[in-house]
């Protein structure tokens, strides 16, 4: 399980494509200044779990001199999120799965994205940004105001909705530590989305209540 706060960006080194249709994806960890929280590689195993972009995915390779780790990504998974689109250099959002004793800043998240939403509008709000996605119809009814939504593995609030229409607000540190900020309208618009677990299942156990008619 993941929180949603995002401690460390990555860049893109490999996206290759295997036989079967899944892939095998690389990412690298560069420290800098204003990341201090870096990954420890010596913390990290093989078969630990890393979200990248709000995927969780299983680490299968460990190169430490190159401060990168390797994932076997699915067919599944290349399917039902944004893994095509991310190319060599591509910078991406991660996390480490959560410890039960660390904080639980964001909200509960398990990395199972469930769709591919599109940005659909981008404005400024004084020194943050607004920015609105469109979802899929049968998934509008996760949609609450003031609920929580991962978006590309970063934990936000709705603010508003309108019908499959979502928007939320970002603060200038979340827009200057993930990807978000690379977003725009025409190019790169497409994200991977998790509603909220809570929102999921309440709406499960209500349809498994009422008759349906």
């Amino acid at each position: 399980m993941f929180t949603g706060i995002i401690y460390q960006s990555g860049l893109v080194v490999k996206n290759e494509a295997l036989q079967d249709s899944s892939r095998l994806l690389e990412v690298q960890f560069v420290k800098n200044q204003q990341n201090q929280n870096h990954f420890n590689f010596s913390s990290i195993n093989i078969g630990d779990s890393v979200a990248i972009n709000g995927i969780c995915l299983t680490v299968v390779k460990i190169n430490s001199q190159k401060s990168s780790l390797e994932f076997f990504v699915s067919r599944e998974t290349v399917a039902k999120t944004t893994i095509m689109l991310l190319n060599n250099g591509a910078r991406i959002n991660a996390e480490l799965a959560m410890l039960a004793s660390s904080r639980f800043g964001g909200h509960l998240v398990s990395g199972h994205v469930d769709e591919v939403a599109k940005l659909v509008s981008k404005k400024t709000l004084g020194d943050s940004y607004v920015l609105g996605f469109e979802c899929s119809i049968k998934n509008a009814k996760y949609l609450i105001k003031k609920g929580s939504i991962c978006i590309d593995g970063v934990s936000l609030t709705i603010n508003n909705v309108f019908k499959n229409t979502l928007e939320v607000c970002i603060i200038p540190h979340t827009w200057q530590n993930t990807t978000l900020s690379l977003l725009d309208t025409s190019v790169n618009n497409m994200c991977n989305i998790e509603f909220d677990y809570f929102a999921k299942i309440i709406v499960s156990n209500i349809r498994n209540l009422v008759p349906s008619r």
